[in-house]
């Protein structure tokens, strides 16, 4: 199917000499027509179908597997209508991606699976030899970051991190009109996430669908009952496999606010006070026991000394709203960028506006296609140069890790229940940003919902210092114990970065 000699050209991208050397693949005089770069796409929700569509539309590449556990996914219409399009090449179904690595046609893993086998997937991918496409969050803990990083230094693998807005021309242009000054001194980067999540159903034991090779679908994480109604996206909001939105949506906005403002260390320290809090209102049960249990409603400060990034995140119904700029209806997920002479708005993937300190439009920035970040991660394989990725393992690990660390405060602080006027007393002040009356608001929101923080109030964690050094919690030895899973189920362990 493929020809040796443009097998034997990727892979040598293990070696030191060969990255970056600057040479394209189909430069050279392709031998056959299929001569493209085979594609194994693990997960096949609704990311792995964008998967599916990129690779299939991009003329580089051809797609060799489909994998996932969940055999009713393995939908025999998708993979003819796949062959269509690649010279009656036709996809091979897999529940265990395993199987796809030994074959050599494979050049590249893409992993949308679950959070937490995100890392495992992109492990096993470069060491068997195989470039990877990793989407976000990168890692389902600060750990698994390191691990995937140090796994594509050793192994000379390119691998791109499915933060798309990197390569928007939008966000391009106006990561650069903010980096010449065109806001003077940029300091606050101010994420909003406003997404409605409704209750994902009450906790209890539900049925595990015959179809689901549930070993497999558990992997690293424990193999315990299914707890909540549906097995596929709601595990998002269930801290064993996911981040909640904080790492779902999150790491898009995480990773503009670093780029924006020039941020590729961790922070000096992280204050978060939040909760699950709404469904009781929702349901009209005040005694109703939801089968999520991370934050959905929160607010985070990281203090990176010169500059600070807060993220807000809202769950419950609500306006398109954002306060704080005159002559600005508002943003319901984006990032503000504050600076001394103006502001700059992002309100959709490829769409920010620059104001002036008076409202004023300064500039405006238009342009995105997802298509843009596969391109990418295609041509840097055909010129084997890690250096042309836009969104690069090391970028992945820094804007998963600044939402780990939002996470950390409210898992050691969960039971302590307090007052919104003690969260006032305790909500660090920005300068640049009204964070007090960002809170008033964050209250009032929840009360125009009809929760009542009387009985269902959040939960304020402690302000923990960051070794941004170390990349760790600074004495701190339980927010440390976060950084990584308690324990590892036989046989995914994921090892330490320095045995991968």
């Amino acid at each position: 199917m493929t020809s040796f000699s443009r097998r034997q050209f990727l892979q040598t991208a293990a070696g030191t000499a060969a990255l970056g050397c600057g040479v394209s693949l189909f430069a050279q005089e392709k031998k056959s027509p299929n001569d493209k770069i085979g594609v194994a796409i693990v997960g096949l929700g609704s990311r792995g179908n964008d998967h599916v569509k990129a690779f299939s539309k991009d003329p580089r590449s051809v797609i060799l597997y489909l994998c996932d556990p969940d055999e009713s996914r393995h939908d025999a219409k998708r993979a003819e209508k796949i062959a269509e399009t690649q010279d009656g090449i036709k996809p091979k179904y897999l529940h265990d991606m395993r199987q796809a690595l030994d074959d050599k046609a494979v050049d590249v893993v893409t992993v949308a699976s679950t959070n937490h086998w995100h890392a495992l997937h992109g492990l096993w991918a470069m060491q068997a030899g195989k470039h990877a496409y990793v989407e976000k969050p990168l890692s389902y803990n600060i750990h698994e970051g390191k691990v995937l990083t140090a796994a594509a230094k050793k192994y000379g693998r390119i691998v791109q991190t499915g933060t798309q807005c990197r390569s928007n021309p939008a966000n391009i242009e106006a990561t650069k009109f903010v980096h010449d000054g065109g806001i003077g001194d940029a300091t606050v980067a101010h994420c909003i996430l406003y997404t409605r999540r409704s209750a994902i159903g009450s906790l209890g034991d539900y049925p595990i669908p015959e179809k689901i090779d549930y070993e497999i679908w558990c992997g690293p994480a424990p193999k315990g009952k299914l707890t909540r109604p549906r097995v596929h996206y709601d595990w998002h909001w269930q801290r064993l496999f996911g981040n909640g939105d904080i790492g779902n949506r999150g790491p898009h906005q995480t990773d503009l606010a670093r780029w924006h403002l020039g941020l590729n260390r961790y922070p000096n320290s992280v204050f978060t006070v939040g909760g699950r809090v709404g469904y009781q209102a929702e349901k009209k049960d005040p005694n109703y026991v939801e089968a999520g249990d991370t934050m959905n409603n929160s607010i985070s400060v990281l203090d990176y000394g010169d500059k600070t990034i807060v993220f807000e995140m809202r769950a419950l119904p609500t306006e398109r709203y954002f306060g704080g700029l005159p002559n600005w209806k508002g943003i319901d997920f984006g990032v503000a960028i504050h600076g001394s002479k103006g502001h700059l708005m992002q309100i959709d993937y490829g769409h920010s506006i620059a104001f002036d300190l008076d409202g004023n439009v300064l500039k405006e920035f238009k342009g995105a296609n997802d298509q843009f970040h596969y391109e990418n991660f295609l041509t840097a394989l055909e010129k084997n140069d890690p250096n042309v990725l836009t969104a690069p393992v090391r970028e992945g690990e820094l804007s998963a890790a600044v939402c780990h660390l939002m996470d950390v405060p409210f898992y050691l602080g969960e039971q302590n229940k307090v007052s919104p006027k003690e969260i006032a007393a305790a909500l660090p002040t920005v300068k640049g940003l009204d964070t007090k009356k960002m809170f008033d608001e964050f209250i009032a929101y929840l009360d125009n919902f009809g929760v009542d923080l009387g009985k269902t109030p959040l939960s304020l964690g402690p302000k923990l210092a960051v070794d941004s050094k170390s990349e760790t919690f600074a004495d701190n030895a339980e927010a440390n114990k976060r950084l990584s899973r308690p324990e590892y189920r036989a046989p995914f362990q994921i090892p330490s970065p320095s045995d991968v």
